[in-house]
């Protein structure tokens, strides 16, 4: 066996290797490498290089590399475990490496595959990436994040109209995602589970013993509740963000909300700053729903109204979306723009949820085509649409704020609930949102995303 006499300072970056004041090159990328004596008494000091399907030793003294896998004729499998080399059923015991200061760039990083959908599943990814610091993301989410095999963009749909025209889409995407399964060494699936949910189901009839993480949940005590079998039986880590979640998810782990980690800085007075939000979503088919009605209401407001513009969308999707914006003042920083409000509209979604985590009185506004609402009230059985009034709903408490569906979202109503909501009270209410979610630890999801990764 290899007993390791002493920690040498060494390093291998690409084709290279690092050894005290020696610089060896190779054909090959480098695994990994380590440092010990070869055989029984053959002198120490010598450095173990693990290729793909090799194996050498580089010997500092007479500075040559021998190959070990010529002493092992018939040897039919070489690998890598931890400190373990094995060489069919001979194992080399490893030492903890000691590494040289420079940056250690490593030749085999995790392949993490990502599908990443949704503007807010990309926001939770951005906060969760720095952890993830030793993973190499393919797939589909944000082009900030490095080059994706498809942009979020290309799926960005509301609605069953919407839905049709992308279902072709979507097939040809997941069926180029799971041939690039075959490579990656785990799975990263947020949110979206009418896309999400075929996708693992591929990939674990393919590759059975590819490691599936869902972080974010299917919402099935909003709605189709069978998807928590599916999530079950394809995925292997149901990372839940709300506390009640295990109730529909037996396995799942809280692992808090992103948003307690995402939001730095949440309201401990009411503020008064003369400064109102505009929230009009971050789909193409909500902002053309509500601008209209936003145009109109910002003329009853003499404070400055603060519009919140998604940053993916670009020049020309602003122009035709938005219309002239010369009365707002744009900001494309969500906790920004609500830090500064004293009340904000806010279209349904995460939006709501930031908002009332951060301590913002506001209103929630919905407008949807009739037909598609009429549909989805007959089978969402909830008692109400924002995430913070839902996970009071699991309490049985009372809502923590106003909900303005379809025909109800009017200039005059959505100003009247402005002019008569109890801004302390709603601060309260905060606080304790705060308390209920409690915090989040993103470098713990990172850790159960990519724990057992063995480079």
């Amino acid at each position: 066996m290899s007993e390791f006499l002493a920690e040498i300072e060494f390093s291998f970056k690409d084709k290279k290797l690092f050894y005290e004041d020696a610089v060896v090159d190779f054909e090959e990328n480098i695994v990994d490498i380590a440092l010990g004596n070869y055989g029984d008494g053959c002198g120490g000091g010598r450095v173990f290089i693990l290729f793909s399907n090799a194996v050498q030793v580089y010997d500092p003294e007479s500075k040559k590399t021998m190959d070990l896998y010529s002493d092992f004729e018939n040897a039919k499998s070489i690998s890598k475990k931890g400190c373990e080399l094995f060489i069919d059923d001979i194992v080399f015991n490893l030492s903890s490496l000691k590494r040289t200061n420079m940056p250690r760039i490593p030749t085999k990083p995790c392949k993490l595959l990502v599908s990443a959908l949704e503007p807010s599943s990309n926001l939770h990814l951005k906060a969760l990436y720095p952890h993830l610091e030793e993973a190499e993301l393919c797939g589909i989410f944000d082009e900030s994040l490095g080059n994706p095999l498809y942009s979020p963009k290309e799926f960005s749909v509301m609605g069953i109209k919407d839905v049709i025209g992308k279902i072709f889409a979507a097939k040809e995407a997941i069926a180029e995602l799971v041939f690039l399964a075959k490579d990656a060494d785990k799975v990263l699936l947020i949110d979206a589970p009418a896309f999400n949910l075929p996708l693992a189901k591929k990939i674990k009839e393919k590759y059975p013993d590819k490691e599936i993480s869902y972080y974010v949940l299917p919402k099935v005590w909003a709605w189709k509740k069978k998807r928590a079998q599916k999530v079950d039986k394809y995925c292997d880590n149901l990372l839940s963000i709300f506390p009640f979640e295990n109730e529909f998810y037996p396995r799942s782990i809280y692992v808090g909300n992103p948003l307690m980690d995402e939001i730095k800085v949440c309201k401990g007075s009411v503020s008064n700053n003369k400064k109102i939000a505009f929230l009009a979503g971050s789909r193409k088919s909500e902002v053309r729903a509500l601008m209209p009605i936003y145009h109109e209401l910002r003329t009853k407001h003499k404070e400055e109204a603060l519009l919140v513009i998604p940053p993916h969308f670009s020049h020309e999707e602003i122009e035709d979306l938005y219309g002239d914006l010369s009365e707002f003042t744009v900001i494309k920083n969500t906790h920004e723009a609500l830090l500064k409000a004293d009340f904000a509209y806010v279209c349904s979604g995460t939006a709501t949820l930031e908002c009332s985590l951060i301590g913002t009185p506001m209103v929630l506004v919905f407008v949807a085509n009739k037909l598609e609402y009429w549909i989805g009230r007959k089978f969402v059985k909830l008692k109400h649409v924002g995430l913070a009034n839902i996970i009071y709903d699991f309490q049985d408490k009372e809502e923590m704020h106003i909900e303005l569906l379809q025909d109800e979202v009017t200039v005059e109503k959505m100003y009247e609930v402005y002019k008569n909501i109890d801004k302390e009270k709603f601060l309260k209410r905060s606080i304790e949102l705060r308390t209920e979610l409690g915090k989040s630890t993103l470098k713990d999801v990172a850790e159960i995303i990519l724990r057992k990764y063995d480079k």
